[in-house]
């Protein structure tokens, strides 16, 4: 086992994406075979390629960024698979912050790390989160397609 830079530099796009509102980038990172992106909130579940990419479409539409900082993440890699760990900040309404928590796995693919999971969280519930979060973060429930429908 040994550190992985370049998945630390994974784990700083993807915020990076996130926060610029770039669907298109934040797909870009990940692999056709994606197991399962689990998001803040308990809507965010998406166990596909496919459902995750028309989630984040969905998600980023109309401009929709989020207001977060790269903690210090850290990664490491047996061989083609590695694994990150990341505490970023979010911004509240409040002008305060909340320290997430952001973890993934990746695997190495004609020379890309690509994600294969990556799991979001807060640690709040979703009713503290819609009042802490600015309005244009607001919870939007009910983008998500649900499964088998």
């Amino acid at each position: 086992m040994q550190r992985e830079p370049a998945v630390e530099a994974l784990a700083v796009e993807l915020i990076g994406a996130m926060c610029r509102g770039d669907a298109a980038a934040v797909t870009a990172l990940l692999s056709a075979d994606l197991a399962v992106v689990f998001g803040v909130v308990d809507g965010i579940v998406w166990p596909s390629f496919e459902e995750a990419a028309a989630g984040l479409a969905a998600r980023f539409e109309g401009g929709w960024r989020l207001d977060v900082r790269p903690g210090c993440p850290r990664a490491f890699r047996q061989g083609e698979i590695a694994w990150f760990a990341d505490r970023p900040v979010m911004a509240t309404a409040g002008g305060g912050s909340v320290v997430g928590r952001l973890s993934g796995v990746a695997r190495l693919e004609e020379g890309q790390w690509r994600l294969l999971q990556w799991h979001a969280s807060l640690g709040l519930s979703n009713e503290y989160l819609d009042g802490a979060l600015p309005p244009r973060h607001r919870l939007r429930r009910g983008i998500f397609p649900k499964r088998g429908g």
